[in-house]
């Protein structure tokens, strides 16, 4: 069974991107409105936690102190009776679905604050509360031209373009290798030029890039995508069928291996992290595992790591903490990274020569 390790900060975004999807979609508000307290609630303690306060909380600040318990539940009047029936169990409450469009919005602010993360599905909701409500936002003139150029003409009705939006994002920052992409640029640095390999027992075709030309023998770091062919293995080979063989080798998996679809395809992706050890040095590994044109790949990013056993397993968990945390670290760049379908007929072309 493939596993979820999860963090709160990450349930939160999860609840967040689902409950701003919904929106912009103009589905159930009751739903919405659950899953966007949710994502709220944590938000809200994690940053506060930081010294990071809410709108909700700075609203508080303002408010005599005899008040704020009264504003406080006036504010969590809705979510609370979408959550509980214990006590109100007849009730029935007068629903203003426009509330959610504030809670949503000081979570998307508060999200940004907490993290330094720029989730496109969030950009989307904050460029769409500008549309609805512009006399909110107290910026600069620049911000106020980068907003207006973002949505233009646009007004709060066309939800659309919103999802749009950020559907055109993703495949801007999606790099799609191709094989005449004889080097590649990862994390900002030169990874090549390639080197493509078969191996004749296991059927899997393999392209490595290496860190400036190190020479796939113990580079410092290397990209490599493998390739599992259906007309070579068989109809049983899936990216779940490849997640489960790849986690029951014997290698070293880090924290539990878990799924998330693809911000494009919508398909599922499985993700592992593993690491490899010698006597003096090892590596960590980050897997991401997919469909292509009804066959299945993989893309691993590896870093060496040197030292004993015990320090490699420490700087690994430390370095792995770092980039999760990095907008732009390997993890995420990982994500963005995708194989042009020309790979399939270029390897099965490649394997009658």
């Amino acid at each position: 069974m493939v596993t979820n390790n999860i963090s709160k900060i990450q349930a939160a975004e999860k609840q967040l991107s689902t409950a701003i999807e919904l929106f912009l979609k103009r589905k159930d508000p009751v739903s919405i409105h659950t899953l966007g307290c949710a994502a709220h609630e944590i938000i809200q303690s994690l940053a506060e936690r930081k010294g990071i306060k809410s709108m909700e909380l700075r609203a508080l600040d303002i408010i005599k102190e005899d008040k704020r318990k009264i504003f406080r539940d006036a504010l969590k009047e809705t979510r609370n009776f979408f959550k509980h029936a214990d006590k109100d169990p007849e009730n029935i409450l007068k629903f203003n679905p426009e509330l959610i469009e504030f809670i949503l919005w000081d979570a998307v602010r508060t999200y940004y604050f907490l993290t330094q993360q720029k989730v496109p599905l969030f950009i989307a909701y904050d460029f769409w509360v500008y549309t609805k409500y512009p006399s909110l936002y107290k910026m600069t003139s620049e911000e106020e031209k980068n907003y207006k150029n973002a949505v233009g003409d646009i007004t709060h009705e066309n939800k659309d373009f919103f999802l749009n939006w950020v559907l055109e994002y993703e495949k801007g920052v999606r790099r799609n290798i191709k094989p005449d992409n004889i080097i590649i640029k990862f994390v900002g640095k030169d990874f090549g030029p390639q080197s493509i390999i078969f191996d004749n027992d296991t059927k899997i075709w393999s392209v490595f890039y290496v860190l400036n030309d190190q020479g796939i023998n113990d580079p410092s770091e290397e990209i490599i995508f493998n390739f599992y062919f259906k007309t070579l293995l068989g109809d049983q080979i899936t990216p779940e069928f490849i997640a489960r063989t790849f986690i029951n080798s014997g290698i070293s998996i880090l924290g539990a291996p878990f799924t998330a679809p693809d911000s494009i395809t919508k398909e599922l992706n499985y993700c592992i992290t593993s690491y490899s050890s010698k006597p003096k040095y090892g590596y960590v590994n980050v897997t991401r595992i997919s469909s292509i044109a009804e066959n299945v790949f993989a893309i691993t990013y590896s870093k060496k790591m040197v030292g004993t056993a015990e320090k490699l397993l420490n700087n690994i968990n430390y370095w792995i903490v770092k980039d999760f945390e990095s907008d732009d670290g390997a993890m995420i760049e990982l994500t963005r990274l995708g194989l042009d379908a020309s790979w399939v007929d270029y390897l099965i072309n490649k394997s009658k020569t």
